[in-house]
């Protein structure tokens, strides 16, 4: 007995015909992801259209809870982090950079590396860890902002 035949069917974004998958011949609508996040995105903006006043207001409790939130973390002490205040609105500390470029470095060369072998070089990735947070802790102890070789990773101790 020959298996039944899925019907093609066209792609209610791009307009390519396409097999839908057996699980949603009934109700699959696009071809692909990219047609679907699409799709999903014009009907959202058709249901904002139909009732743009209850949407607005929507919008309007969502801000109100989201600056709500962040009022308490700032008043809490949990905001920003320390070192954004050195960073400018218009780009990275230059040394900051470097930090992150080395640590990149390091984390590619240690991904690199099989499930077999990782475990005996987990010294050396700790001991890169150990530098990388010592040499932040130098930079921002020259700012004044934390103790020089001090960690506050559970893992890691100095």
């Amino acid at each position: 007995m020959a298996a039944k035949k899925r019907p093609r069917r066209r792609c209610s974004e791009c307009h390519r015909r396409y097999v839908p998958h057996a699980s949603a011949v009934e109700t699959q609508k696009t071809c692909c992801r990219r047609c679907r996040l699409r799709r999903r995105a014009r009907l959202a903006r058709e249901r904002r259209l139909e009732d743009l006043e209850a949407t607005r207001q929507d919008e309007r409790e969502r801000q109100r809870a989201s600056r709500a939130r962040r009022r308490e973390r700032e008043a809490s002490g949990k905001g920003r982090s320390p070192v954004r205040d050195e960073v400018s609105r218009t780009g990275l500390d230059p040394g900051l950079v470097e930090i992150v470029v080395d640590l990149l470095k390091i984390v590619d060369r240690f991904t690199e590396l099989s499930l077999t072998t990782l475990p005996s070089v987990r010294s050396n990735i700790l001991r890169n860890l150990v530098e990388f947070e010592a040499r932040i802790g130098q930079e921002a102890g020259q700012r004044g902002r934390h103790e020089p070789g001090v960690t506050d990773h559970p893992r890691i101790s100095t």
